[in-house]
């Protein structure tokens, strides 16, 4: 584990095999860029005197081989938590810098991705999401990637980001419950029993969950030609707004939708 802790020693070098070595290697490096960033040595252009690029993206490749699910916006902060707790905490503040460590780190899955040969605009959308989880970031724009070439592939994406569009118009604060008293045709009850589906029993795969979203655009189509979502019933109109926004944060996983270019 001492010895696999320094792994990879080189941007595609070996990565470490034991669960015990890997999980050093990734708080090793983790703390190495956490600690050059709050003081202010952070690479630039070509100058990365102290190989912190290779570090992260040494980060991106153990998660991934691993198929560990860790949230780098929760990990980097918890990380400072344990060394203060430890007591081996440095003398300067790493937490004002995770924010900025997070997109270094963003940076590296890009390059993992670009790696793959992924469309721009794909990896775009994987990337600029509010998924910050390694692995589900890397699934999602494999998810993509495979189902680009669908027959419904443009249909799906085109009623998902319509209601996108529509969703962001939404109070970002807002109870996000439906009530059913207030349709007023058909399409609203059956987009309601299709979304509820979705969040009682949610895919156990981010390909899963693409499906599942796909599956919702003839609804979708429907749902929109007969309602009015901004109706001049304020009640209606936010009745209507909420059940769209429950589809939106259902395709967070999938990343940045409105990135996709469908022709």
């Amino acid at each position: 584990a001492v010895r696999e802790h320094y792994m990879p020693i080189s941007a595609e070098g070996a990565l470490p095999d034991s669960k015990v070595g890997s999980v050093l290697a990734l708080a090793d490096k983790l703390e190495s860029i956490l600690s050059f960033f709050s003081v202010g040595m952070i690479p630039s252009g070509s100058n990365d005197p102290y190989a912190l690029r290779r570090q992260a993206y040494g980060i991106v490749r153990i998660v991934a081989d691993k198929q560990w699910h860790l949230d780098l916006l929760d990990i980097e902060p918890e990380l400072v938590i344990a060394m203060t707790a430890a007591g081996v905490s440095p003398a300067f503040d790493m937490t004002k810098v995770t924010s900025d460590v997070h997109s270094f780190i963003s940076e590296r899955i890009r390059l993992a991705l670009d790696g793959k040969k992924y469309r721009h605009d794909i990896v775009e959308t994987a990337i600029s999401g509010k998924q910050n989880d390694i692995v589900n970031v890397m699934e999602a724009a494999a998810t993509l990637d495979a189902h680009k070439d669908d027959a419904n592939f443009k249909d799906s994406i085109e009623a998902l980001t319509r209601v996108l569009r529509i969703a962001d118009k939404n109070d970002a604060d807002a109870n996000l419950a439906v009530d059913a008293a207030l349709f007023q045709a058909p399409s609203e009850q059956q987009l309601l029993d299709q979304v509820t589906a979705i969040e009682t029993k949610p895919a156990e795969t981010i390909d899963g969950l693409y499906q599942q979203l796909a599956g919702l655009q003839p609804t979708i189509a429907q749902y929109f030609e007969d309602n009015m979502i901004m109706d001049k019933d304020e009640q209606v109109k936010n009745n209507r707004l909420h059940q769209l926004t429950r589809i939106a944060q259902l395709t967070e996983e999938l990343g940045n939708l409105n990135e996709l270019i469908v022709k």
